[in-house]
């Protein structure tokens, strides 16, 4: 149904990755759910908030108190949408460091998710402020090390509106005459598009910043010795309008968060302060 490619930079605008990758399981199953209003089917769907829970154990508490499905409420469901990612540090092999895992369209998760943001329950102060706190979603109280600390595990994202190019990259805008019956091979009238093809596709500009996923491995390890970025998704989500409180602190969360897409690499170190990626991102439709 939509196929990924991806290119990533590092801080000092290095190309490190160029790859792409099928939309996984939970993707395709969100789409055509969404396009048809079928109603959503709870065997066939395994939540971010569910994922976390099994990896992490009884370290994580579970702060969202909605997760798929919603029975109550299928809207909800049919107003997710593509606008958080998600990234992990699992994405090649323990055995062999330097092999890539081969991620399968059945898959539904990332290897192991990594929070971007990783603070302090105590003193309240050392929480993110409400600015930092409004690019972030899925905000757990996860204890580490016998410590409790507030992890946040989704970052938004924009996503462009969607564009039409040709082969060529040029852009394309439908008329009726591109719609004619294709003439057979060889005519003296071939149709305009003959040689080429139209791809629907969205782009997003996604960013892993200096000040992120860095902080869970000096409180785990002690430092950033071995930091390093293999798994990056894409997250498909339900945002209500009204903001949720907990601790005595308000802000927006999502409910029924589902892997949409997923891409793994070659680990990329995080291991110095200025570490940094960039990542082009872009979904296309055949």
């Amino acid at each position: 149904m939509f196929t990924t490619k991806v290119k990533m930079w590092d801080e000092k605008g290095n190309l490190k990755f160029v790859g792409e990758n099928a939309t996984i399981l939970g993707g395709r199953v969100g789409a055509l759910e969404n396009i048809f209003k079928t109603g959503v089917v709870p065997r066939e769907h395994l939540t971010v908030s569910e994922q976390l829970q099994t990896q992490k154990g009884s370290a994580i508490e579970n702060i969202q108190s909605t997760v798929l499905p919603d029975t109550d409420d299928a809207a909800h469901n049919y107003n997710r949408k593509v606008a958080y990612m998600v990234i992990g540090n699992k994405g090649t092999s323990d055995a062999a460091p330097l092999v890539n895992l081969d991620p399968m369209d059945y898959e539904t998760r990332l290897y192991n998710m990594v929070p971007f943001r990783c603070v302090p329950t105590i003193p309240a102060t050392a929480d993110l402020s409400p600015e930092d706190r409004a690019k972030y979603r899925m905000r757990r109280k996860e204890t580490i090390n016998n410590i409790q600390y507030y992890t946040y595990y989704l970052k938004k994202i924009d996503v462009s509106p969607v564009d039409l190019k040709l082969t060529d990259g040029s852009n394309y805008t439908p008329v009726y005459e591109n719609s004619e019956p294709v003439e057979p091979s060889g005519s003296s009238n071939p149709h305009p598009l003959a040689d080429t093809a139209v791809h629907a596709l969205v782009t997003m500009n996604l960013s892993i910043d200096k000040d992120e996923f860095k902080e869970y491995y000096r409180i785990k390890n002690g430092s950033l010795d071995n930091a390093s970025l293999s798994e990056l998704g894409l997250v498909l989500a339900d945002e209500p309008v009204d903001p949720i409180e907990v601790d005595g602190v308000s802000y927006n969360e999502v409910r029924n968060a589902e892997l949409f897409s997923k891409i793994v690499f070659s680990a990329e170190p995080m291991d110095s302060e200025g570490n940094s990626k960039s990542v082009l991102y872009q979904i296309l439709a055949y």
